[in-house]
């Protein structure tokens, strides 16, 4: 994943500015940032928007109080195991585009999950509804729809052969049609 993104990042012609983010995290904190988040990241990661439109996103860390306890110096307490993080584009630098809206992201580390947002209100809310266990996976309309989700490749399968029947009927068609009119012409 590094080397793609790198090479995105080149393309984008922004390889300069995320080399210089990590140099400067580097000579100022003395923390080679490539130490944690290349190192400690899992295997997954997600952004998404909320209701209120403050957008969250969260990665899986292997080892979440390594990463906690390295990021110390990045960080500054907020209150509650909320951090803010001090450098901006940290996220972005490791994980690309999606992470972008997160300039300087507040974030809590949790259960081998990072989860971050640009407001510590969201933080706070997301920490009260986990401490009290109120979660997607426990609402009804969570299950209705992973419900649903299990007929999406039986439908993306069947569109798969829709679409380029289609195509292939409008094509044909046009050139039936033409080849007739040139006949009567």
């Amino acid at each position: 994943m590094e080397k793609k993104l790198q090479n995105w990042f080149t393309a984008k012609k922004e390889s300069n500015r995320t080399s210089s983010i990590l140099k400067n995290v580097s000579q100022k904190y003395h923390i080679d940032a490539n130490q944690i988040f290349p190192k400690y990241f899992k295997d997954q990661l997600i952004t998404f928007q909320l209701s209120t439109t403050e957008k969250i996103g969260a990665i899986n860390l292997s080892n979440g109080e390594k990463v906690d306890q390295l990021l110390l110096d990045l960080s500054t307490d907020y209150g509650d195991g909320i951090k803010l993080l001090k450098e901006d584009d940290l996220l972005y630098v490791y994980f690309g585009e999606p992470f972008k809206k997160f300039k300087r992201p507040y974030y809590i580390i949790i259960d081998n999950y990072m989860v971050f947002a640009n407001n510590a209100s969201t933080i706070q809310s997301f920490l009260n509804n986990y401490k009290n266990n109120r979660l997607f996976i426990n609402k009804e309309s969570y299950a209705n729809s992973v419900n649903q989700l299990q007929i999406l490749p039986v439908l993306v399968s069947l569109l798969t052969l829709i679409i380029p029947l289609t195509y292939f009927l409008k094509i044909y068609t046009y050139h039936t049609l033409n080849t007739s009119h040139r006949k009567k012409g």
